[in-house]
């Protein structure tokens, strides 16, 4: 089942580089550490990290991260399991997932809570998240408390999760007896 998943990923990647390279390469990273070819996993999680970082996946490239510090914690490369870790940190910390973040300072001392944070925050670009969010709702309730036919309205529902996704493309999937 991992190499048939593996596959799709690959051909995933193939079509579509920009949201799943980053992905694929940390599976193979992962395979590859498994598998005790260190120089090639080593390899993977640089390009899986970076590749995240280049198409906005913070989430990918925070495990990625983690994934490696935890690869040369174990084999006692302490100063670069560190470098990774924080790294690791600062993006969970930009991701919003403040408790996976008090999870890596539990574990790893030298995450301090108390300036990781802000410094994380402060690397943000000019709009933080935060504001981002609550722009996003007032936005949505605005749509929804100005519209009464349904099929405008799930126009536009749909318009505005889009365009604050960042997104392209957006499709709704309703389900009709058993089937989508």
């Amino acid at each position: 089942a991992l190499c048939d998943s593996q596959a799709h990923l690959a051909e995933w990647a193939t079509r579509c580089p920009q949201n799943f390279l980053g992905r694929a390469w940390l599976l193979a990273a992962e395979i590859a550490r498994l598998e005790g070819r260190d120089l090639e996993a080593q390899r993977l999680y640089d390009d899986a990290a970076r590749s995240a970082r280049l198409h906005g996946f913070v989430q990918i490239e925070a495990l990625a991260n983690e994934f490696a510090g935890r690869f040369y914690t174990e084999r006692a490369f302490d100063v670069i399991a560190e470098a990774y870790l924080r790294n690791a940190h600062a993006c969970y910390l930009r991701w919003g997932a403040d408790a996976k973040a008090r999870q890596l300072e539990l574990q790893h001392a030298f995450l301090g809570a108390g300036s990781a944070r802000r410094t994380a925050l402060a690397n943000l670009p000019n709009a933080r998240l935060q504001d981002m969010d609550i722009a996003a709702i007032v936005a949505m309730y605005q749509t929804l408390s100005s519209e009464i036919f349904l099929d405008r309205l799930i126009e536009r529902v749909m318009i505005a999760v889009v365009e604050t996704a960042g997104a392209v493309r957006g499709v709704l999937l309703l389900p009709r007896s058993d089937e989508m």
